[in-house]
């Protein structure tokens, strides 16, 4: 089995402008999820509060958040870790994208992750969908940079979306 380490896509060079600082703690007004893709419901025990703060990966700003249940951000849950930070600036907000791929005899599973979050004002929001690829394919054509080419064009298997108000 041969498995290609996980990509994240920094933004050098991102489409945004770099000024959209997301730091702080939000209430969670809006959280609902869906898997497979579609048909998104309420989420029943999902976080009170995001945290959103400023990290350092090799050298470049990029954003991370807790999941809280308090508004001080002391009782907290890590929600990704530095490999899922959000890295590339966008209109309004961060973006953050994560691919994999992973290859077994003729067998190939390619992921790709997509997570933004975008402010206006004290709203944010934050939309995460992740897609993937598991069928026959040959290993030369099962790579990172396949499963980043097909992107969003493969079968939607999870999305989630949260809004939030700042505090």
């Amino acid at each position: 089995m041969r498995t290609a380490l996980v990509a994240l896509v920094l933004g050098l060079g991102g489409c945004g402008t770099d000024d959209v600082d997301l730091s702080g703690v939000y209430a969670v007004t809006v959280d609902v999820a869906s898997a497979p893709c579609g048909n998104d419901a309420a989420v029943a025990m999902g976080p009170a509060y995001l945290h959103f703060f400023k990290a350092d990966l090799f050298g470049q700003t990029v954003f991370q958040y807790d999941e809280c249940k308090d508004l001080g951000a002391t009782d907290c849950f890590a929600s990704g870790g530095l490999f899922e930070s959000l890295a590339e600036s966008i209109d309004n907000g961060w973006r953050g994208r994560l691919s994999s791929s992973s290859h077994s005899g003729t067998r190939c599973l390619m992921t790709y992750v997509e997570e933004t979050a975008s402010a206006n004002g004290s709203h944010l929001t934050v939309d995460r969908a992740r897609y993937e690829f598991d069928g026959d394919l040959p290993e030369a054509d099962c790579t990172i940079d396949e499963a980043e080419k097909r992107g969003t064009t493969m079968d939607c298997k999870s999305h989630a979306r949260r809004e939030a108000e700042k505090q």
